[in-house]
This record gives structure tokens, C-alpha cells and sequence, in this order.
């Protein structure tokens, strides 16, 4: 029950303090695993939590583990078996290292792996193989009886199941450090839901609900508080509520209680090993369903609330100009009418291209330099001789993306903070050029800068819509190069990763 990317301790180098925390947790949680069930005359642990802990030992630190994993079994065999044959402690140690290696190559190594195959699925598959394998080291080395191999290979592969379900991704989550008192406050209801699960069961295979409901369908009243919990749970606490379960129904089927209370034959186990597998897997697979839900929800809103900012911030054109523009267009009706129809002409259109592309984020630089030349045209009009301007950008560099507007914008300031304040008037010269990865889009105009120039509304939204487009990969100034002429230069990555 944990993430599947790459843990940055695969690429770190494997310390000899990691390597004791390996080998002490596998055989300290072997130790507390141990004792319980007989089979074939033999103990065989009801929830072999080891089986979890080596699985996200490996998931962590990959086969560098492997070392480790073996001497906590063998010292874990060593100290609660004393008296079997070496070959088959070496035999077996190698076995549980192999199950828990296995599995955490096909459950967290494949991020194309669903939820569903590695909570069930990866359990069996693992667990399955190692168990035979197991009975059959137990059987040759007189641990089992030959005619009880077949129940204690179903015993060992079930308690398996339920250590790499239960116990794999709550270890996965506390080596990886996942668990947020800060996050567990705002889980709260699920905290108590889950609680509440707990004790339900435990009210249950007491016995609290006989008179009214059979023990088996008693055994089932947890789970809508289980669904609860889980759904509103991130996975790190859900991969601890799956591991209270299993360690408090088991313990309350060891204590004689509930309708999996286990008998001298300890096949009852077998029944206790699937619920706890299928209540842990109703919890595994909503909690990490639900969190990809909440996820994808919080995605979609800011991705919403980032387009609606966006959009918010994408300039149209000024009042201003649209006042300056009808005021020439007003002059030029009665002293040249041909002047004053191509005007509006050209301002229609203008105010077209500017409505088919409210709602995009991004156009071609092409399409921009088009309205541009238009708001070129009209500010001619106003004024003549006074405005001279040049365009070099290559045709290759006309399918380059921009926001829309945003060069306009520039053009527009360059015209009337630049060329407007200059009684002779000036140059404005719109120039592109591309490197390795980037276009380099330059407007430059007569005039000097305004001191607060930089920090004001425009500077600030562009910069905000380049970030919000291209992140860091572009770039945007605007300084005076020398005395007589400003410089507005805008850095665009040739191809954008991000468009709305």
C-alpha cells in the first residue's frame, strides 16, 4: 500500500546502518511473529509479518538488501529453531528472501500495476511458490510430516498472504516516513471510523450479536466501518488500520472467539487467512482508489482556478487605444473618408482576431505578428511619419507558440509610452531569432524607461503568464539598453510542455 516511484534510497549508497536496520527488522519481526499455529506437529506463525517487512526492505534499497534479509531470517531461525538441520534454515532463510524480492518486483517495481493486482494478485503469487517451496525444505528435513505437507503449505502460503498485504506497505509507508500527524487531524473522521471497525469487530466475535445474527454473518458487520475509514483515509494510515486488523482478529481467533476461533487442527486458520485477506483488501483498494479520486480532484481545481487565472490575466485591447483609435477614425470621416473606411476596416478586424482567441492560451507567432501589423497600421494613422517600423522574423519561427497578446501588449507600450512622448518620434523594431531550444523575441523602441516601468501591472502579468505557460523555461526583461532606446525581450521555449 505504497507509492510506486523510484525511492531516492535505490540511488543512495547502501550504509552499514541501513544494512543492521534490515537485518534487525527482519528477525525482530520474525520473532514477534512466531508461535501459534501447530501443524504437522510443527508452529507455523497465523500472520508471517515478516513476509511484508522483506518485501519493503527490497522496494527501499533493492537487491543491496538481499544480504541482510538472509541473516535476520537465519538468526531468526537459529533463535526459535534450534534444533533444525542447517541446510534447511540456510534453505529456508533464502526461500523468505526470494518471496519478499519477488514480490516487491512485481507489486511496486511495474507502475503499470494496479491497485487490485498488487493487494491481491501479487499475495498469492509470491506466497504460493514460497510456500511449497518451504513445506517441501520442512518435510525432507523432518520438520513436517510427509502426510500433513499439503495443510501446512496451505497454513504457510495464507500466513504469507496476509504478512505481504498487511504488513508490506506499512512498512513501505514508515521507512519511507509518510505518516503526518498534521494530515491523521484532517483524517479524523476516518481515524474513528476506523476505531470504531475495531471495536465492531471485537463486540462481534465476542459474541455481542448472537442473539440476532448467525457468527459468520456477525463476522461481517465491521465492514461498511471499514469502507468508511478507508475512503476517507490516506493510504499510510489505511496501511496501519489493514495491520490493526489482521493482528486484532487474529488474536481474538486465538483466543477461541468469533466463527474462525482456531481448533487443535488449526485448519480454522485457513477461513481466518481469506477474511483477513479480503477485509484487508476492501481496505487496501478504496483507500488508494479514494486518494487517487481526492487527488484528481485537487488537480482538476487548481488546474481550473490556474485557467480561469489565466484568462483573467490575458490583456485584450487597452480602452485606451480603442479611445485614441476612434478619435483618428472620427477626424478622418469628414477630411479623407477612404482613410477613415480602411480604419475601420482595419479595427474590425483587429477586434475579431482578438474574440477567436479570448479563450486560448496559446497561437502562432504568425497569427500575432498579423494583429500586430494591424495595430501598426492604425497607429499611423495618428501618428504619420513620426512612427518607423521594422519586422525581421524568419518564416522557420512563424509556428512558434506565444500567448496571445502578449507581444501586442509590448507593441502597443513601445507606441504609446515610447514613440508618443517623442516630438519627432522613433523606431520600433520587432525582431526573432532562435538557439539550441529557445526563440528569442525582441521589441525594441525609441524612447526611455519610466523608472517604475518594471514593477508595474503589465511587467507583473506577463511575467505571471509565462510562469503559469512555460514555468521556467521562459523568460522575460524589460531594460534600457542605451540612452535613446528600450528593449522588451521575451525568452520562449521552441517547444512548450505545458498548453491549456
Amino acid at each position: 500500500m505504497g507509492p510506486t516511484t523510484e525511492p531516492d534510497s535505490l540511488k543512495s549508497p547502501f550504509t552499514l546502518s541501513q544494512w543492521l536496520l534490515v537485518a534487525v527488522g527482519t528477525g525482530l519481526s520474525g520473532f514477534l511473529a512466531s508461535g501459534g499455529l501447530q501443524a504437522g506437529g510443527r508452529t507455523v506463525s497465523p500472520l508471517w509479518i515478516t513476509a511484508g517487512v522483506s518485501m519493503a526492505f527490497f522496494v527501499c534499497y533493492g537487491w543491496r538488501a538481499a544480504s541482510a534479509v538472509v541473516s535476520g531470517h537465519l538468526a531468526l531461525g537459529w533463535l526459535t529453531a534450534p534444533d533444525r538441520q542447517m541446510w534447511a534454515t540456510f534453505g529456508l532463510a533464502a526461500i523468505f528472501a526470494a518471496e519478499g524480492w519477488l514480490a516487491s518486483v512485481a507489486g511496486y517495481r511495474n507502475r503499470r500495476m494496479t491497485a487490485g493486482w498488487r493487494c491481491l494478485a501479487v499475495a498469492m503469487l509470491c506466497a504460493v511458490p514460497g510456500a511449497l517451496l518451504a513445506t517441501a525444505v520442512l518435510t525432507f528435513s523432518g520438520g513436517i510430516a510427509a502426510d500433513s505437507s499439503g495443510s501446512a503449505a496451505l497454513l504457510i502460503a495464507l500466513s504469507h498472504a496476509q504478512g505481504l498485504v498487511a504488513f508490506g506497505g506499512l512498512t513501505l509507508h514508515l521507512l519511507r516516513r509518510d505518516f503526518s500527524l498534521a494530515k491523521l487531524k484532517h483524517e479524523r473522521n476516518g481515524a474513528l471510523a476506523g476505531i470504531a471497525a475495531l471495536a465492531a469487530a471485537g463486540l462481534a466475535f465476542q459474541g455481542f450479536s448472537n442473539g440476532f445474527l448467525a457468527a459468520g454473518s456477525a463476522a461481517l458487520l465491521p465492514l461498511p466501518l471499514l469502507v468508511i475509514a478507508a475512503f476517507q483515509l490516506s493510504p499510510a494510515p489505511a496501511s496501519l488500520l489493514a495491520a490493526l486488523w489482521c493482528v486484532s482478529v487474529t488474536a481474538l481467533a486465538y483466543a477461541g472467539m468469533g466463527p474462525f476461533a482456531i481448533d487443535a487442527t488449526g485448519m480454522d486458520f485457513a477461513e481466518l487467512g481469506v477474511y483477513n485477506i479480503v477485509m484487508v483488501a476492501v481496505i487496501y483498494l478504496v483507500a488508494v482508489e479514494s486518494s487517487g479520486l481526492r487527488k484528481a480532484e485537487a488537480i482538476t481545481m487548481a488546474r481550473g482556478y490556474q485557467e480561469a487565472k489565466l484568462h483573467n490575466l490575458q490583456a485584450n485591447l487597452s480602452p485606451h487605444f480603442l479611445f485614441n483609435t476612434l478619435n483618428v477614425i472620427r477626424a478622418l470621416v469628414y477630411a479623407d473618408p477612404a482613410k477613415a473606411d480602411q480604419a475601420i476596416t482595419s479595427l474590425a478586424s483587429l477586434l475579431r482576431r482578438s474574440l477567436r482567441t479570448s479563450g486560448v492560451s496559446l497561437i502562432n507567432l504568425g497569427e500575432e505578428l498579423e494583429r500586430i501589423e494591424v495595430l501598426l497600421r492604425l497607429a499611423r494613422l495618428r501618428y504619420h511619419d513620426r512612427l518607423q517600423t521594422h519586422i525581421h522574423v524568419p518564416d522557420q519561427l512563424l509556428e512558434t507558440l506565444v500567448p496571445p497578446m502578449l507581444l501586442f501588449n509590448l507593441v502597443e507600450n513601445a507606441i504609446t509610452h515610447g514613440i508618443g512622448s517623442l516630438e519627432l518620434g522613433g523606431m520600433i523594431t520587432i525582431s526573432a531569432r532562435a538557439t539550441r531550444d529557445q526563440v528569442h523575441i525582441s521589441i525594441r523602441n525609441s524612447g526611455t524607461l519610466d523608472g517604475n516601468a518594471t514593477r508595474g501591472n503589465g511587467t507583473q502579468d506577463a511575467l505571471q503568464r509565462l510562469e503559469m505557460l512555460f514555468g521556467g523555461r521562459a523568460k522575460f526583461s524589460l531594460s534600457q539598453m542605451d540612452e535613446k532606446t528600450v528593449s522588451a525581450d521575451v525568452d520562449l521555449p521552441l517547444s512548450p510542455t505545458y498548453q491549456l
